[in-house]
């Protein structure tokens, strides 16, 4: 067969059976065997630690990642949710910093001070967005909750609606509190009841007027009685 060469090392065999004996091949590589130790131990498990901290940084790197991105979708839906709602409601809702100027509020406020949109309201006082007799009421009012951080509730106010004309709100008034609980900002709902307080004003006013209708007539009556007796 071939020729019968001497190695330092062992080549790597295989054995291959055939019908009248076998071979056997043997293999090695061509660069020659490599001339490296084998790695200690102790060595082999600093390796091993060390793969594993990157392993578990890499992994704590991912975690804060999608950590991240659900904050950031979380937040986008919650600001989206916000727009809709301060787009579509028809109470007047509105939130201010400690200087008592508007952070954000509904666009039904925007639209009765002729803002085109209730962004550009951010960072206005009361005094710049109604009219000075209004406002003064307005910023009274808030004194207490920002000085006491008492609620102010169910207070009603007068308001000026887009036309001029006078209408009438029904104000409640939160203090919000920061870490420190010291008041950072005022929320605030007030809700349209010009109806409902025009109906009331009407009923008293006939509450009034009524019974000396009443009494008016039935003095004409007993009168004209007493005329044909």
């Amino acid at each position: 067969m071939g020729r019968c060469i001497g190695v330092r090392k062992k080549p790597v065999t295989h054995l291959i059976d055939l019908p009248y004996g076998s071979w056997q091949i043997g293999a090695l590589p061509t660069a020659g065997w490599s001339s490296y130790s084998v790695l200690s131990a102790s060595l082999m498990r600093i390796y091993l630690i060390v793969a594993l901290a990157i392993l578990a940084f890499t992994a704590v790197i991912i975690f804060l990642i999608d950590k991240i991105k659900k904050t950031e979708h979380e937040s986008i839906i919650l600001a989206r949710s916000l727009g809709v709602f301060l787009k579509q409601t028809s109470d007047f809702v509105y939130y201010k910093d400690s200087n008592s100027r508007f952070i954000f509020c509904s666009q039904t406020l925007a639209d009765i001070t002729n803002h085109e949109h209730w962004r550009d309201m951010i960072g206005k006082h009361d005094f710049e967005v109604f009219p000075h007799d209004t406002a003064t009421i307005y910023n009274e009012e808030e004194k207490p909750v920002f000085n006491e951080g008492k609620p102010l509730l169910n207070k009603v106010n007068p308001y000026y609606l887009a036309s001029s004309e006078i209408g009438y709100v029904q104000t409640n008034k939160w203090p919000i509190f920061d870490d420190n609980n010291k008041v950072s900002g005022i929320f605030g709902i007030s809700r349209d009841i010009t109806e409902l307080k025009n109906a009331t004003e009407d009923w008293k006013r006939n509450e009034i007027f009524l019974p000396r209708v009443l009494c008016l007539q039935w003095n004409g009556v007993l009168n004209l009685a007493i005329t044909y007796l």
